[in-house]
Parts: C-alpha cells; structure tokens; sequence
C-alpha cells in the first residue's frame, strides 16, 4: 500500500494518474471524510440500516406492484 510505503500524497497521486492513464483500474484515491463537516446532524449506524431496509422494501413493493398491474 502506497501509504505504507511512506509516500506523500504527491507521489500516490503521480501512482494513480500513471495507472489510470495505462487503464489499470486497480488504484483509487479516495476522500473520505471530507464531507464530514456539512452534516448538521449525526445518525446511528443501526437507524441508518433500519431506513435503508424500509426503503429497499418500499421500492421493492413499489416495483411488484408495477409489474403485478400489467
């Protein structure tokens, strides 16, 4: 891992624009937690999960009952 290695975010971005540009699509920059501070209010994971299953089953209903007309 380009991290482990000890390289600065210079080199691991020169690593991923040479291997983007070769089509290797293994390496990834990832930003995470950058948008940390637009949030106004923070969430249990497990309430997160529970909407996130009540929307899939809706849409999943939702979806039944479109092809369930025809």
């Amino acid at each position: 891992m380009d991290l482990d290695e000890g390289l600065g975010l210079d080199a691991r971005l020169k690593r991923f624009d040479e291997s983007a540009a070769s089509g290797d699509k293994s390496r990834l920059v990832v930003w995470a937690g950058q948008g940390v501070g637009l949030t106004e209010q923070g969430y249990f994971v497990c309430d997160v999960v529970k909407q996130l299953h009540k929307d899939a089953v809706s849409a999943l209903e939702s979806g039944f009952q479109l092809v369930a007309e025809q």
